[in-house]
């Protein structure tokens, strides 16, 4: 009779076998027996790509069986009988491998396991609109075979940068045909390569002008389109309004600063955004006369000035008036762009002709708006300037702004201390405004009438210091 037992750990075991016969007779023997351990089955091996030999090496536990001197290695038909081994699988994807381990007294062990073979990685990317100077946005969109992973991302833009990140974004100082590259390697070693040749486009100009850009609400200016290589616009105006118009009309119903957008975006998804202010309030004129220089040179006076803009818009002109004693009068257009809270150093185009006894005792300039507006203070305006020696003549400045709405100056240089009488006539000859002024003995001496009480018409003004008399024609307008 044929038994069998499984012992669970190695060692010496007494074996006895007992036999009886059908009459109660009984006999025993008694067998020594060696119990050897079992070598347990295990091996390393890396994740490769495919058409890569992939490295196996045995490494069996001998702690109870002593030293495994037999290896056999099945990777399906193919067999090895190294402790370590190399295979090339012919594909990418999970294949099985058994190691069967024998030790040197004959106990043998094996173990299965899956191996993973990756495929070469499927490279590409995307990226949003490329625009000159403008950040543009690259987006990984690599594949790679179950159970590997990407370890390793190297861009290159232009041949010039790189980048390691998986997504990075670029800026293009120019516009043109780029050359944009992404490698990426797996963790299996496995790596590919992709290229796109990128065109970077011009950004669109935007530009636009707003006229008038001040006004009383409410107001609805002209919106002048400019901008250039646009093929949509945004405009954004006060508490959230838009347009998608080229031209849009707009009102504007509420006081205050409102800046306006203008966003533009060509046929490439290429933005770009101006502003313009617009005051919403009523238009107010301060123009300042700061200091006046100047230089003589070949019997010409040149005078170079400095003018501040305390308005509250940007103003693009205003009209230069120069007295020189009471004999010429000059009249200069200023142009250009003036912001306000800004200043500017004009040197005056016209030269003034000064006689060759060097006569000319003083000069006055003043700054005047232009388009019959009027100036919220004029006190601040003009400056006169002493380049000789007056004596004890009297000079008078014609009156000014003329024609008036309501108030008008007048200007006496080296009055002294005389008092000053002025009388306003109307055309039947009547006093229709007299005052008397008191001098307070400076070189120059502004005076100012008020003429508010006086209906539109044509008036004399009469202006008396001493013996002289200055006689002026005068006109009162209104709306």
């Amino acid at each position: 009779t044929e038994v069998s037992y499984q012992f669970d750990d190695p060692g010496d075991f007494e074996v006895r076998l007992i036999t009886s016969s059908d009459f109660g007779c009984r006999d025993t023997l008694s067998q020594s027996l060696t119990v050897n351990g079992t070598p347990t089955s295990s091996f390393l091996a890396e994740t490769v790509c495919v058409g890569d030999p992939t490295f196996f090496q045995a490494d069996p536990d001998e702690s109870l069986s002593g030293p495994v001197n037999q290896f056999l290695w099945q990777f399906g038909s193919a067999t090895s009988i190294f402790e370590a081994t190399t295979f090339t699988f012919p594909s990418p994807g999970p294949f099985e491998v058994n190691l069967t381990v024998t030790s040197d007294l004959g106990c043998a062990d094996d173990t299965i396991v899956v191996v993973f073979v990756s495929d070469d990685p499927t490279v590409g990317f995307t990226y949003g609109p490329a625009c000159v100077g403008q950040s543009v946005q690259f987006t990984d969109t690599s594949l790679v075979f179950e159970g590997d992973n990407i370890a390793e991302w190297n861009w290159f833009f232009a041949n010039v940068d790189e980048s390691g990140l998986q997504s990075p974004a670029y800026t293009f100082e120019f516009p043109g045909v780029y050359d944009v590259s992404l490698n990426i390697e797996t963790s299996a070693g496995c790596s590919a390569q992709w290229e796109e040749q990128v065109e970077v486009s011009p950004l669109p100009l935007s530009s636009f002008t707003v006229v008038p850009n001040i006004g009383s609400p409410p107001l609805t200016p002209v919106l002048d389109n400019n901008s250039q290589g646009g093929e949509e616009f945004l405009w954004q105006f006060d508490l959230g309004q838009t347009s998608i118009d080229s031209l849009p009309i707009h009102t504007f119903t509420d006081s205050g600063l409102v800046i306006i957008d203008l966003t533009v975006i060509n046929s490439e998804g290429c933005i770009d955004i101006s502003s313009q202010p617009l005051f919403l309030t009523e238009p107010l004129i301060d123009l300042v006369l700061l200091d006046v220089d100047y230089e003589i040179m070949d019997g010409f006076l040149r005078p170079t000035l400095s003018i501040r803009n305390l308005g509250n818009f940007d103003l693009e002109e205003f009209i230069i008036e120069v007295d020189v004693t009471e004999g010429s009068f000059i009249q200069e257009f200023w142009t250009g762009l003036l912001p306000r809270n800004a200043s500017v150093i004009y040197p005056m185009s016209s030269n003034i002709n000064i006689s060759d006894d060097g006569s000319l005792p003083f000069f006055c300039i003043r700054l005047v708006p232009s388009q019959l507006r009027v100036d919220i203070d004029e006190s601040n305006n003009e400056i006169c300037t002493e380049i000789g020696n007056a004596g004890d003549e009297v000079f008078f400045i014609a009156p000014n702004p003329n024609p008036t709405s309501d108030r008008l100056n007048f200007t006496l240089v080296n009055a002294g201390s005389s008092d000053i009488e002025s009388e306003v006539f109307d055309h039947f000859g009547r006093v229709v405004d007299s005052e008397i002024f008191s001098s307070d003995g400076t070189l120059v001496q502004n005076f100012e009438l008020d003429l508010s009480h006086l209906v539109p018409a044509r008036y004399i003004l009469r202006v008396s210091h001493g013996v002289r008399t200055e006689v002026y024609k005068i006109q009162v307008l209104r709306d």
